[in-house]
């Protein structure tokens, strides 16, 4: 598995954008800016990012003023969308096969396994499930502190 590229779901995006006071997104996104990694993800990142940005506004945690900001700053971000029609599929398989509910997560996994990637997230039910146990995570928990210690 290649480090010079990952993939990413809308968890790192959000952290990052939305909540700037977050020091550990922050030093580990510029860790892979430094590192010249190439960040990947589903054409469908930005949708997910709005849709989680929509439920922030519905509960009250950040202003519609703030949610089109940090909209702009999630699409300046340097990702690279991958349009992929066999990871449609692939996710379909792989929600049955892990049980996953109905959503995107699945697409994000379909394309880290396509390119043969770690797929990064802030959620911890996904690494879970997804991760056996002796075996090398396949999903990156960006919440645990001793991952961002070892990058």
């Amino acid at each position: 598995m290649s480090s010079q590229i990952i993939c990413i779901d809308p968890g790192p995006v959000i952290q990052l954008t939305a909540f700037p006071r977050n020091n550990a997104i922050k030093t580990l996104w510029d860790r892979w800016e430094r590192e010249d990694r190439r960040i990947l993800a589903p054409t469908l990142i930005f949708y997910d990012v709005a849709n989680i940005l929509s439920s922030y506004i519905r509960h009250g945690v950040l202003s519609a003023q703030t949610v089109k900001a940090v909209l702009q700053a999630a699409r300046s971000l340097p990702i690279h969308l991958v349009e992929d029609q066999d990871i449609q599929f692939r996710a379909l398989e792989l929600s049955e096969r892990l049980n996953l509910p109905v959503g995107c997560d699945p697409h994000y996994l379909a394309l880290a396994e396509k390119l043969d990637k770690e797929l990064w997230t802030y959620d911890r039910r996904l690494a879970v499930v997804v991760n056996q146990p002796g075996a090398a995570p396949r999903v990156r928990w960006i919440g645990k502190k001793q991952e961002l210690a070892t990058l």
